[in-house]
């Protein structure tokens, strides 16, 4: 009754015996019975004895073809090891095997494997862009790079996909890579403005301004009213030092944006940059209506006083260097002295409300120090001599 029961232990247990041919041409029922234990490994070596076992065949003559059951096997297990696990350098190749063998079988004339392998490329498409995603979103790009460019074997110039990959290498730092995804993109049709706002970007850093130019005109023509692109346009230019070009586009941007006050800051410095110092101040002068707390304006304006006044100074200087009969040097050393204390005077209070917003800016008080030792104003002059000491030791 023992050895029955044992007999019965072993008729129930799932085992298979395998000749020595067998094992030197391996099994495709095998490997399935390994892939179904995840045995995925050993799985892999039985499929490869068989698929090359039947090559072998094929070239020989002495088959027609690889069948499609032992392509399928083999799909299923190279399937099962590129998706299962983290990204490897091993894992595009394990997909590519995959990819491979279910295509070969969905050529082949056998409907159930062909529908079925149709079905699992689809599956591994899904899964793959799936991993994808999930790395993005815990910024592990690096996978995530991985399982899209796997997903791109599956199914080649997919638009998300390649967007994914582009988003992806830029976000790497990787500008080289991010380039040939938007070059790929566009040679696609898919004509979208942030493409050339990227290759813009990449361009301004490389300082290659003519074609920075070039992609940022190509975006605005694909959409003009694209603001970030007209800053990017107008940062070439002040850039190229081309401020007369850049003036344009900075009030092009405050038209259809007049709370910008960045824009309007840019264009004050540009305005200062052609030397238009009233066109600059009267920039300035609208930042402040908008925002009084815009340190920079107050700083900006006080700068055009300030640079008015070395100006002066240094005429002042050439005049007092002539002898006092010509020119009437005297009469003209008094003029400037004037100018240069009104002029001085004017930029003061726009140093000081600088100071008095930022109180760490330390070059506000050097000018202060000189502004009021140059107009005499001893008492004001002491004040900033002692914040400077107090503040800036």
């Amino acid at each position: 009754m023992k050895l029955l029961f044992t007999s019965l232990l072993l008729f129930a247990s799932p085992f298979f015996i395998y000749s020595q041919k067998d094992i030197e041409k391996g099994s495709a029922r095998k490997a399935e019975v390994l892939l179904s234990q995840n045995k995925v490994y050993e799985a892999k070596e039985e499929i490869e004895k068989v698929l090359n076992w039947e090559l072998e065949k094929v070239s020989k003559q002495e088959k027609k073809e690889v069948k499609a059951r032992t392509l399928f096997i083999h799909a299923k297990i190279y399937h099962s090891i590129g998706t299962k696990e983290k990204p490897t350098s091993q894992t595009k190749d394990n997909i590519r095997k995959a990819v491979n063998s279910y295509r070969e079988v969905a050529q082949k004339d056998e409907k159930l494997f062909s529908t079925f392998s149709v079905q699992r490329l689809e599956l591994l498409f899904n899964q793959l862009y799936n991993s994808g995603v999930q790395s993005f979103q815990i910024k592990e790009l690096r996978d995530a790079i991985i399982w899209f460019e796997a997903a791109d074997l599956v199914m080649p110039n997919n638009i998300t996909i390649l967007t994914n990959l582009l988003y992806c290498s830029y976000y790497q730092k990787e500008d080289k890579k991010a380039e040939e995804y938007i070059v790929k993109l566009i040679e696609l049709g898919y004509q979208k403005s942030y493409l050339y706002r990227i290759l813009t970007k990449n361009a301004i850093k490389n300082e290659d301004f003519n074609n920075a130019l070039k992609f940022v005109n190509k975006g605005l023509e694909l959409n003009p009213q694209a603001k970030n692109l007209k800053i990017l346009k107008a940062n070439i230019y002040i850039l190229k030092s081309d401020h007369i070009n850049a003036v344009p586009v900075l009030k092009e941007i405050i038209a259809t944006d007049s709370s910008d006050l960045e824009a309007h800051y840019n264009l004050a410095l540009t305005y200062t940059q052609l030397k238009q110092g009233e066109s600059a101040i009267s920039t300035y002068n609208k930042i402040i209506e908008k925002d009084s707390s815009f340190v920079g304006a107050y700083r900006g304006i006080g700068a055009i006083y300030y640079n008015q006044a070395q100006r002066i100074s240094h005429q002042l200087d050439s005049v007092e260097n002539l002898p006092r009969k010509q020119l009437n040097a005297s009469k003209e050393q008094k003029k400037l002295r004037k100018s240069l204390e009104e002029t001085l005077n004017r930029a003061i209070p726009f140093f000081e409300k600088s100071f008095s917003l930022d109180s760490s800016c330390k070059d506000c008080l050097l000018i202060l120090l000189k502004a009021y030792q140059l107009t005499g104003q001893k008492k004001d002059f002491t004040r900033v001599k002692n914040l400077l000491e107090n503040h800036f030791q």
